[in-house]
């Protein structure tokens, strides 16, 4: 719980870390939250050797702006619980940051100026693709582990029926043919074909063989 002590001055130390430790939290979450939505991947994803980059970049600004809020309206809500100031102050900042960014122009050239945040989505381009790659590498360990489980629970021939209903059977001949080259990898090889086929389906599969190991134990 804060202390209206701490506050007893205009900018006090206090009042600037814990602005500051809201404003981190506040960019954490909204640069998260953007490369999420803006790749369309999860978090893990998110997070990656590009991000840094993008993410010191916005939490500089939002750092600033949000010195600046508190040093602007601390004088002007002396009525503002303690407990709720900082926020208050990271918020501000953190909105004020991002409308400096649409307005704000840079000339690069004479004839040349971007806005800032322009300038700034471009620097992001990066974390984005490696998003996206990351989060591709990351479905296809997931397939592979989700096939090394049911491989693992199922025999081929059960496989076999499951990819079956799922295909013709001249599709099903030739992914036989194609299976019978890997030798002993054929029953991993069909389960990551069915795990390619019916992910879901696949998913629930393993899940139920989890299910009846415990059970057996």
């Amino acid at each position: 719980m804060f202390s209206y002590r701490l506050f007893a001055t205009p900018m006090s130390g206090e009042l600037m870390l814990y602005s500051l430790a809201c404003a981190l939290f506040l960019t954490i979450l909204a640069t998260i939250i953007e490369i999420t939505l803006r790749a369309g991947c999860s978090v893990r994803a998110a997070i990656n050797q590009h991000y840094l980059f993008f993410f010191l970049i916005q939490l500089v600004g939002n750092c600033l702006s949000t010195l600046l809020a508190a040093w602007l309206f601390i004088d002007k809500f002396p009525s503002l619980p303690a407990e709720v100031s900082p926020l208050f102050f990271s918020v501000v900042g953190v909105f004020a940051f991002e409308f400096v960014l649409s307005n704000t122009n840079i000339n690069l050239h004479k004839d040349n100026a971007i806005k800032i945040q322009e300038f700034i989505d471009m620097a992001k381009l990066p974390t984005i693709a490696r998003a996206n790659e990351k989060e591709a590498e990351l479905r296809a360990e997931k397939r592979i582990q989700i096939a090394e489980k049911i491989s693992a629970a199922y025999t081929e021939d059960r496989i076999g029926v499951l990819i079956n209903a799922l295909m013709d059977d001249d599709e099903f001949k030739l992914l036989n043919d194609r299976a019978q080259q890997h030798n002993q990898e054929a029953h991993f090889f069909k389960c990551l074909i069915y795990v390619s086929l019916n992910y879901d389906g696949a998913k629930a599969l393993a899940k139920r063989s989890k299910k009846s190991k415990k059970l057996k134990n």
